[in-house]
């Protein structure tokens, strides 16, 4: 015989005992049938409802468990926007963090000597080769650190909203976009 042992407040349950096998069977129980039992494993049982019924019911989160799937989701999306491609002159550049550096280590050598080397080109997001001078990479670089000034503010907006939300309804109203 299979016995459900279950928590008489929260309903959940805790095991399932073969009589076979254990000696010991803790209260509260029922009995189920094995057809019974392989159900309830089939659907993840968790829950015994007030008629000693077996079902899954999705577990509810608590405020700060919310707040921190929330925050995990911002932080995912802060960066996807950093690092997203950026139009400059009708082509998009990358701007992750390897041409970010790239982008300033460049800007340091050349600005020290006040121009780039005739010919200099910088490849677009779709691999082709432009032309730049040193004006485009400032100004490209100007358009990363504009944009990444807007990411940052939206980024602190969201995150005090997120950290002052009393309930679910108030989380789910945050509509986090960067773009």
């Amino acid at each position: 015989m299979i016995y459900v042992n279950y928590d008489e407040n929260t309903r959940e349950i805790k095991a399932y005992y073969d009589d076979e096998i254990s000696d010991f069977i803790p209260e509260p129980n029922f009995t189920i049938s094995e057809k019974e039992h392989s159900q309830a494993l089939s659907i993840n049982a968790n829950y015994v409802t007030n008629e000693l019924r077996l079902i899954y019911k999705e577990k509810e989160l608590s405020i700060d468990e919310l707040k921190e799937l929330k925050l995990n989701e911002l932080e995912s999306l802060k960066s996807s926007a950093e690092n997203a491609d950026i139009l400059y002159k009708d082509k998009f550049y990358q701007a992750d963090s390897k041409a970010k550096e790239l982008l300033t280590q460049s800007l340091v050598i050349f600005s020290s000597v006040g121009a780039v080397p005739d010919n200099f080109v910088w490849k677009s997001s779709d691999n082709y080769l432009n032309i730049f001078g040193l004006d485009d990479l400032k100004n490209l670089s100007l358009l990363i650190a504009q944009r990444l000034q807007i990411i940052t503010t939206k980024y602190w907006t969201y995150k005090e909203q997120i950290r002052n939300a009393e309930n679910k309804e108030s989380l789910d109203v945050i509509n986090l976009e960067f773009n």
